[in-house]
């Protein structure tokens, strides 16, 4: 039953952090900055943590008291459980990460003047590398995945600091 609970909250943050820009579109700027620091925050825990997420390990530990950070990152089951299949999961994963990325652009609109430097330079390249680090989760080639958390860790710097300070 915990399981599901976890899952189930893990599931709600998920969708409600992925369409937050989309749904609150007159929100105070404060907010705003929270939600661009909570996306910087979470992807940089992934680096961190070994590409796990605090809530999936949460779920792994209660289930396994001697699971180790980062050994099995692939494992989901706590949202997948919710789905018919992990199919389905993948085919809502990838929606809700388009619905992330454009949320993200939105708020980042709503809190900054761009400009097109900023947009090709920084905005555009990182949620390409955000992509494409989403995609080797799933591959097991360390030295493709470590260049990407590098480029990746300096490019959400420079875009968080550019949200909030701005």
């Amino acid at each position: 039953m915990i399981n599901n609970i976890i899952g189930y909250i893990h599931l709600f943050l998920m969708i409600l952090i992925n369409i937050y820009g989309i749904l609150f579109t007159n929100s105070n700027i404060i907010m705003d900055k929270i939600y661009i620091a909570s996306f910087t925050i979470i992807s940089l825990s992934w680096l961190l943590f070994h590409d796990e997420c605090l809530i999936s390990y949460i779920d792994k530990k209660i289930k396994n008291p001697r699971y180790i950070l980062g050994s099995d990152p692939n494992n989901i089951n706590d949202i997948v459980i919710l789905f018919s299949s992990k199919k389905r999961y993948y085919e809502f994963y990838i929606i809700n990460h388009i619905l992330r990325l454009i949320s993200i652009f939105l708020v980042h609109n709503k809190l900054c003047l761009q400009s097109w430097f900023w947009i090709c330079f920084i905005i555009i390249p990182l949620f390409i590398l955000y992509t494409f680090y989403i995609i080797t989760l799933s591959i097991n080639n360390y030295k493709l995945k470590n260049s990407c958390k590098i480029i990746l860790e300096c490019l959400l710097v420079v875009f968080c600091y550019k949200s909030i300070i701005n």
